[in-house]
């Protein structure tokens, strides 16, 4: 049978694939030769598998890639030269590539599977086993290169389970979490750990992410801990220039090792301590101490500190100390009063061996309060009658300035305001505002409220200034007292009459009103139907000669209740007899007589009836007319009622009870939600066992449709939403242990939840 060029084409190529690679070229040419080539003798036309093998390129340099059958023949079918082509000129490269199976090195199905133009019957080869790849491969993540703290090298070990699908990420907490020791010293240099790890190709990473689209059967990775070497540094600070009693210069020197980290320090006492002499005399000139050294770079400082990481290496510091040189002293003496007048002094002196004075306590102001004279600079204070005494060798400069502050005690007020009065208390201590203001008018106010419109709390206090050395403004508080009103609206009950009921009256149910003042308040509450209605203040004020004064009030407001109860049954009038049939005459057939249902009287309103029609004179039936005997109804006697809920026996329905069946059905659908989510992702990670734990925490979840039905026909069958509504009713309690069961439903769904995410951990553990 003569082949057509397409199968010409197939054949050279897979003669070509298979000369260059017995091992995927057979898989593939047993896939291509069951859907394309016929299973008859090879034509003569077809390509030796020698003369392929010689014209395909070296097949090792191309990448191998595993593609689908389909793709392939797409791909030949597309790269297929023209007709009369021969098959050996076909490119290696153009062949489809294939990820390489594991095969045997040498079989019968690895020699070319093309036959030779002698043999007229076709050998089906062998086809080799397709690699199948796993849902998931264990990972192994070994930690290498940890230091514990004598130096010595430990390892650690990592190993997760990772889905083809998914992606696994190890956080740097996680991975650090294993290196115990964090730093080390060891033969003079510190090694730190750098929260880093250095994997096989010397990329430092913090954290790990594992993608499982790479895998294809189980891995191990490496990372290294990576650590960062400081090696000792040595310090010497030479401490140059200090003068001793005769004037003459010392000098002495210090050493240490630092290591990473670590810092060296000099407090100003330390250094203080190395000055032998803080004053002294030589040839005429005084020399003073400054408490102060400077470095080799001109900075002063009163204290020194050497860091680790500001040193580039071994370092030498050299200090020297700084005295003061002057001939004389002088002192400028200043009492400073800035609140009283008069009452300050101060005092000149150019040259003196000493200077004493004594203090005095300055006369008292209005709103300030003396408290004592203080040199801040010396951090000294003193009373009236104490002394002060500097001797001039004491003072370390040329020129010496002492001021002394007078400190004072500034007051605090508090204007309180109620009923139009005003009531002011100054302290010079915190005032606490209801410990100050307990009565007024010989009426207790428990509420005060500030400037800001806010209430202030029992132990609301209005600190004291601090204290101060000059005027400064007065601190004045305004708070303002509410006289607590409780003030209700009415309340009232009707009996049904058809018509609109309302009452806007309102009374003082608690507290009580200043002499003179009187309620101005707008009510809104009206019923009409049997039931029962809320009558609520919309706004009100309490007047007091036409000015509004309710700011004087703490005014709290009650909505009254209007009701209208149902008014009693009137006794029905008795169901009026028939008219009698007239006599028949003889030989007249007697009229049929009248149908039972004709003569039933129709109620149609209170007090109004109608009967069928008599019969005729001439004793001939004649028609009914229940619509001429029968009142047209009207809006007022026409009273059509809902059909009754079958076990709402109250006239109102409950609110609670409405949330209580929402929150059920809420609590429900939540838990399905979550078991459908994870049902999906079991039944695609886990086995049968796994999905079978998996079918019976399901159940739990499932079992919370029962109490959301339970919810929802209960509130059907026992609330008439038509009636008021009220907050509670006699089926609250039902709908509660309805709801109170849906939660043990979910907690023990939770709690099935928390066991899983345990075992999941374990598993993660012992892994």
């Amino acid at each position: 049978m003569k082949k057509t060029i397409k199968e010409k084409m197939i054949a050279a190529t897979l003669a070509l694939i298979m000369s260059a690679s017995p091992v995927w070229g057979v898989a593939f040419a047993a896939d291509e030769a069951a859907e394309e080539i016929p299973q008859t003798v090879v034509s003569e036309e077809v390509a030796q598998p020698e003369e392929a093998a010689e014209a395909a390129p070296a097949v090792e340099e191309a990448p191998v890639e595993e593609v689908k059958t389909e793709e392939v023949k797409e791909e030949i079918k597309e790269e297929a030269p023209v007709a009369e082509t021969p098959a050996a000129e076909t490119p290696a490269a153009e062949a489809p590539k294939m990820k390489a199976a594991s095969v045997p090195e040498k079989s019968e199905t690895s020699e070319p599977a093309a036959a030779s133009t002698e043999k007229k019957e076709e050998t089906k080869p062998e086809e080799a086993a397709p690699v199948k790849r796993a849902s998931s491969y264990k990972v192994t993540v070994k930690l290498a290169g940890i230091k514990n703290a004598s130096g010595g090298e430990e390892t650690a070990t990592l190993s997760y389970t990772v889905s083809v699908s998914g992606i696994k990420t190890i956080s740097a907490s996680t991975l650090n979490a294993k290196v115990k020791t964090k730093s080390f010293k060891l033969d003079g240099v510190t090694y730190k750990f750098d929260n880093m790890w250095r994997d096989a190709s010397g990329n430092e990473v913090s954290s790990i992410v594992i993608d499982g689209a790479d895998l294809w059967e189980p891995t191990e990775l490496v990372y290294t801990a990576v650590y960062s070497a400081y090696p000792d540094k040595t310090v010497t600070v030479n401490f140059t220039g200090i003068l001793k009693a005769d004037g003459t210069e010392t000098e002495s020197s210090t050493s240490n090792t630092l290591s990473s980290g670590v810092g060296w320090s000099f407090s100003k006492k330390k250094l203080d301590n190395l000055i032998p002499a803080k004053s002294f005399t030589v040839n005429g000139d005084r020399y003073v101490y400054a408490e102060k050294w400077e470095d080799e770079n001109g900075n002063e400082f009163t204290s020194l500190s050497v860091k680790y990481d500001e040193l580039d290496g071994d370092t030498v510091i050299n200090v020297h100390p700084i005295y003061i040189k002057t001939e004389c002293k002088k002192l400028s003496f200043n009492y400073i009063d800035g609140v009283s007048t008069g009452s300050g002094s101060w005092a000149n002196k150019d040259s003196f061996d000493s200077y004493t004075h004594t203090f005095k306590q300055p006369d008292d102001q209005d709103h300030y309060q003396f408290i004592c004279w203080e040199d801040p600079e010396a951090e000294i204070t003193y009373q009236a009658g104490d002394k002060f005494t500097i001797k001039s060798a004491d003072l370390p400069e040329i020129h010496n300035e002492i001021n002394i502050y007078a400190k004072w005690q500034p007051s605090v007020t508090v204007r309180y305001h109620y009923n139009g009065e005003v009531a002011e208390v100054e302290s010079f201590e915190d005032i606490n505002v209801y410990d100050k203001a307990a009565e007024f008018d010989g009426i207790q106010y428990n509420g005060w409220y500030g400037e800001d419109g806010s209430m202030l709390a029992e132990d609301a206090v209005y600190e004291a200034p601090e204290a101060v050395n000059e005027k400064i403004e007065r601190t004045v508080y305004d708070v303002y007292a509410k006289r607590p009103v409780t003030i209700k609206a009415a309340s009232a009950t009707w009996t049904y009459d058809g018509k609109e009921h309302s009452d806007s009256s309102v009374s003082v149910t608690e507290g009580g009103l200043f002499e003179g003042d009187e309620i101005v308040a707008e009510v809104s509450g009206s019923i009409t139907k049997v039931g029962e209605a809320a009558n609520i203040i919309d706004s009100v004020m309490i007047m007091r000669d036409g000015v509004d004064v309710s700011e004087y009030y703490d005014i709290t407001t009650i909505e009254g209740a209007l009701n209208i109860k149902a008014a009693p049954a009137k006794p029905e009038k008795p169901e009026t007899p028939s008219t009698p049939a007239a006599p028949v005459k003889p030989g007249t057939p007697a009229a049929p007589a009248t149908p039972s249902a004709l003569e039933t009287t129709y109620s149609v309103s209170a007090g109004t009836t109608a009967t069928t029609a008599p019969a005729a004179a001439n004793n001939e039936p004649e028609a009914v007319s229940l619509i001429e005997n029968t009142p047209a109804p009207t809006a007022d006697s026409v009273n059509i009622e809902d059909g009754d809920t079958p076990l709402a026996v109250e006239q109102t329905w409950a609110l609670l009870n409405l949330i209580m069946t929402i929150v059920t059905g809420i609590i429900s659908a939540v838990l399905l939600a979550g078991w459908f989510g994870k049902k999906e992702e079991d039944d695609e990670e886990e086995n049968e066992d796994e999905n079978e734990e998996t079918r019976r925490k399901g159940f739990v979840r499932l079992s919370s449709i029962l109490p959301a039905a339970g919810a929802i026909v209960a509130f059907i069958l026992t609330e008439n939403m038509n009636n008021p509504m009220a907050f509670t009713d006699r089926w609250t309690i039902l709908m509660a242990v309805i709801l109170l069961i849906q939660g043990v439903v979910a907690l023990l769904a939770k709690k099935e939840s928390k066991e899983e995410e345990d075992e999941e951990a374990t598993e993660a553990i012992n892994a």
